[in-house]
């Protein structure tokens, strides 16, 4: 999972010679390989999973092809989908922006930046989730056909979804605030690249979230459940 400390590197960058404003851009360093890697070797590679993922759904949600399973691989596909476009909106966005020296890009970026982070997480946990759900299902049909013929219905396949969803939702609804946009002072008379900065929040901070959501929540939830789930299965 990208952390909150990524997301704000690039303006974490632009700030570190406090005693002299600054109000124009600072680069990354090595910006043209990460352009190049991230922006569009990465893109590239983004799109065909994404055009894979938009075939996968049209074809699932025919009539026809309407079971239990092909529910939960249309809900893999769309939060795949969703994880590509936040990946692209984030990173990919920011090396393009800072390229072109594109300053209205910026502010756009820096508006719908909290967003996209939360969202991203949202589907990657609700990615990882739905994985698990649909190896239990397929456990089901395989080794116990008659339990699966009883409780693996499309009405209960459509409950355990919105369940990911809402689980997925309320387990991420904290990474909205983990950022926030400040305004320099010194800069802000015209805008510029160093009028506004973005840095982890308060809460994103304090040491009891860091401590229990950020480290031993997550791992539970993210890194050990989800695998041991799966191989189970």
């Amino acid at each position: 999972m990208e952390s909150t400390e990524h997301v704000v590197e690039w303006n974490n960058s632009t700030t570190e010679n406090a005693s002299e404003v600054f109000c124009g851009l600072i680069p990354h360093d090595y910006l043209e390989i990460k352009l190049l890697l991230i922006s569009i070797v990465g893109t590239l590679v983004g799109s065909f999973g994404i055009f894979g993922n938009v075939s996968t759904v049209l074809i699932l949600t025919r009539p026809s092809m309407r079971n239990p399973n092909n529910m939960f691989l249309t809900t893999l596909a769309i939060f795949d989908t969703c994880l590509l476009l936040t990946a692209f909106s984030i990173y990919g966005m920011e090396y393009i922006i800072e390229y072109l020296e594109a300053i209205n890009l910026y502010i756009v970026w820096l508006t719908y930046l909290r967003f996209a982070f939360a969202l991203s997480h949202i589907s990657q946990t609700g990615s990882v989730y739905t994985t698990v759900a649909v190896t239990v299902e397929r456990f089901l049909a395989v080794c116990y056909p008659r339990v699966s013929k009883r409780f693996c219905t499309s009405r209960n396949t459509a409950y355990s979804i919105v369940g990911v969803i809402a689980f997925a939702v309320l387990f991420n609804s904290t990474k909205f605030f983990e950022v926030e946009i400040i305004s320099e002072p010194d800069c802000s008379q015209t805008l510029d690249w160093q009028s506004f900065h973005l840095f982890p929040s308060d809460l994103a901070k304090h040491p009891a979230y860091t401590e229990i959501y950020s480290l031993w929540l997550t791992n539970v939830v993210m890194v050990q459940r989800a695998p041991r789930e799966k191989s189970r299965s």
